[in-house]
């Protein structure tokens, strides 16, 4: 594949030697903090506006952010899996950054095992915690699947269950810990994930099925594969870089890494694959920036739409 946006040693650093949060977040190089300064206008004035400022090279992370906003710490996001690491619960995995530090993510795997969906086909599964310190995103955080073979990020069930996003405000910290306490109570959603994508690779799918797939999942009406809330007009339906997606699409289907797996091929399991597939590694051409786009940006609800239509479907 040309591109490979969830290829995470190349977008990240290995922290599963780490016992403790510390001791990843040091490893990972984010053994840093960032911190509020004033912002002064031409004339003098102070905005209530303020820049969020790294310490260590004294580099503004992203936009200003408003008054009530206040910045969460890389350490309180390290700290945040302790309790599940020192419980054995999970182990820290990989740890990085993407916008050149402004958004910072740390993924720990979970000890319970990873779920055989055909023989020879896993999925392991995760916590991912992550916090933006470029006045977008907030504390973000969530149980998700990534089938090792091929690196596609699957989408969970049950997604108001198995996701949270916590704005900076005040109360960040205190709220970000009470999620922690919901996190632990759901590994039951990961088992029903399980059971539906075996209940896809149980079912087969023609040639045609996956093309009124792909098209249900990236055309909002007239719209020719452009995800939703994409600016596009109508002539996007004939357009060539329509045909190229969808011939991107129909190649993974047959060619992506897995697909030939007996119990894979042919099945709306390969096809759900192919979208993830594309959506992981082909989609753009900037791998942070698509890693960016399918954890936290509209990727992440293509992924869960395509689970869910794929379930549909099926």
């Amino acid at each position: 594949m040309t591109f490979q946006a969830t290829d995470l040693s190349k977008l990240s650093t290995s922290v599963t030697s780490a016992m403790t949060s510390a001791e990843a977040i040091r490893h990972a190089g984010l053994d840093w903090g960032v911190h509020l300064e004033p912002l002064t206008l031409p004339d003098g004035r102070v905005s209530s506006h303020r820049a969020v400022v790294r310490d260590t090279d004294k580099r503004i992370l992203g936009n200003a952010v408003g008054p009530i906003w206040n910045p969460l710490q890389n350490v309180d996001l390290g700290n945040w899996f302790d309790p599940f690491v020192e419980a054995k619960l999970a182990t820290f995995e990989r740890a990085g950054t993407t916008r050149n530090g402004e958004r910072v993510w740390i993924l720990a795997k979970l000890t319970s095992g990873p779920s055989e969906i055909v023989k020879g086909d896993v999925v392991d599964k995760f916590i991912l915690l992550a916090n933006g310190h470029d006045g977008v995103l907030g504390a973000r955080g969530g149980l998700t699947f990534i089938r090792p073979i091929c690196e596609n990020t699957l989408a969970a069930a049950l997604k108001q269950a198995s996701h949270f996003m916590i704005q900076h405000h005040a109360k960040v910290k205190l709220t970000l810990d009470t999620m922690r306490e919901q996190m632990r109570q759901i590994d039951e959603g990961f088992k029903l994930t399980a059971e539906q994508f075996r209940g896809l690779a149980a079912k087969k799918m023609k040639a045609e099925q996956f093309k009124t797939y792909i098209k249900q999942i990236f055309v909002p009406s007239s719209k020719f594969l452009v995800e939703d809330g994409d600016d596009a007009d109508a002539a996007m339906l004939e357009s060539k870089k329509g045909d190229k997606t969808l011939a991107t699409l129909e190649r993974l289907l047959e060619e992506g890494k897995g697909s030939n797996l007996k119990g894979v091929r042919g099945t709306w399991w390969a096809g759900y694959n192919a979208v993830t597939d594309f959506l992981s590694h082909e989609r753009g051409e900037d791998a942070s920036r698509r890693l960016d786009h399918v954890w936290f940006g509209p990727g992440s609800n293509t992924n869960r739409k395509a689970l869910k239509l794929a379930l549909e479907l099926a």
